[in-house]
């Protein structure tokens, strides 16, 4: 693997974008999207990701089992495991130590002057588990399954070339 290649791959680490990355690692803008599927496609670049992509995670601690897990707290979280209303109606939040942890991470915001409690928005996070366990397709046009239809079509272009 030459440096130019080497350069591709962490540029495609930065947002997953093949045709940004290659025009970022200097490949010419006319070619930038077929260089990008040729390089993904090659073993020692795939493996490099990869490597790559491990290292950042043991790096971080940002492992693929604690995001689902911060899903899964947003997505189950239940109002009334943090907060209750009083016999005056009035809200009033558990004590810290009463709130479990996962309850803890799905809080987006507390007002203490009124009280009041606000819960990180629960479909985004559905949305994102059904698809990790296969409940639902990817979204059109790409996705973790699936081809954009720009690759497709410089798939269709590489393929007439040969």
């Amino acid at each position: 693997m030459n440096l130019k290649q080497r350069r591709f791959v962490l540029e495609y680490l930065v947002d997953g974008d093949g045709t940004h990355a290659a025009l970022r690692a200097g490949y010419r803008p006319g070619g930038a999207e077929d260089t990008a599927m040729t390089l993904l496609r090659r073993k020692d670049v795939r493996a490099l990701v990869a490597a790559e992509r491990r290292a950042r995670a043991a790096r971080t601690g940002v492992t693929a089992e604690r995001v689902l897990a911060l899903y899964a707290a947003i997505a189950f979280a239940d109002i009334r495991r943090v907060a209750r209303r009083g016999r005056d109606r009035r809200l009033r939040l558990r004590p810290p130590a009463a709130i479990a942890a996962a309850d803890a991470l799905a809080i987006a915001e507390i007002d203490g002057d009124a009280p009041a409690v606000r819960l990180f928005d629960k479909e985004p996070a559905l949305a994102a588990l059904a698809r990790f366990v296969g409940l639902v397709p990817p979204p059109p046009g790409g996705g973790p399954r699936g081809l954009a239809p720009r690759r497709l079509a410089a798939l269709a272009r590489a393929r007439r070339r040969r």
